[in-house]
């Protein structure tokens, strides 16, 4: 039987708006844990880029990768005002990310929904197939926070690379802490024909883990300007 942990966070999106999520993780190591926790990438892409950016926000279609069990970044978008959000994680942590969207149901202002999406990258070069949810969806907004770590470089650029070339005029915002695996994911990007271009933000005041090192980008293809029509 698979272990489980739980424990509840909070997150402050507006005045007098709190996202209350609950964290539980199946399994007992390495990536199936990732549900345990809301990352510092998670809290940072709140409070320095979906808040501050919030007129880029609203009236978007989100799509938020590796979520974990909270999906915190994508519940505060709803709350911002996206009119439609996707949230998605591996199988196993599913269950709990719609209990968490029940749990903040009242504060959301768009649809929101979630589904399992396992990353792909079955040739080395971007060829991994999206799920039928994401097609369906047609994001024009996707969100990744701390999504990088050890054994994901290549599979999360392989599987942006995909998201592009199904929908190009997509725009992508990433958080992550600084890691060594940084420097492998932008080259799997490159490979890719994908460019990083650093993420104007603010944090407004707010405390988000500021002795912990980060990145904020933009991804999107080597041949098209980052930060069109919906830059903040």
């Amino acid at each position: 039987m698979a272990l489980v942990v739980s424990s509840f966070a909070t997150v402050d999106v507006e005045e007098g708006v709190v996202l209350r999520v609950r964290l539980s993780g199946a399994g007992t190591e390495g990536l199936r844990q990732t549900g345990r926790i809301l990352w510092p990438s998670g809290r940072d892409i709140i409070a320095a880029v979906l808040v501050p950016r919030r007129a880029s926000v609203v009236g978007r279609r989100v799509l938020e990768l590796g979520a974990g069990a909270a999906g915190a970044p994508g519940q505060c978008a709803s709350i911002l005002g996206a009119s439609d959000v996707l949230i998605t994680d591996i199988q196993e942590n599913c269950s709990s990310l719609r209990e968490n969207i029940a749990l903040n149901a009242a504060n959301h202002r768009g649809h929101i929904s979630a589904c399992a999406f396992e990353w792909q990258d079955s040739d080395g070069t971007g060829g991994g197939r999206l799920p039928s949810e994401v097609l369906e969806f047609k994001p024009d907004l996707v969100i990744c926070a701390d999504c990088v770590f050890d054994g994901t470089e290549r599979v999360l650029a392989s599987t942006l690379a995909t998201i592009l070339t199904a929908f190009p005029s997509t725009e992508i915002w990433m958080v992550n802490i600084v890691i060594l695996g940084l420097r492998t994911f932008k080259r799997a990007l490159e490979d890719r024909g994908l460019r990083i271009t650093a993420l104007s933000c603010s944090t407004t005041g707010r405390t988000v883990a500021e002795n912990i090192p980060k990145v904020r980008w933009q991804i999107g293809r080597a041949t098209t300007p980052c930060g069109s029509s919906h830059a903040a």
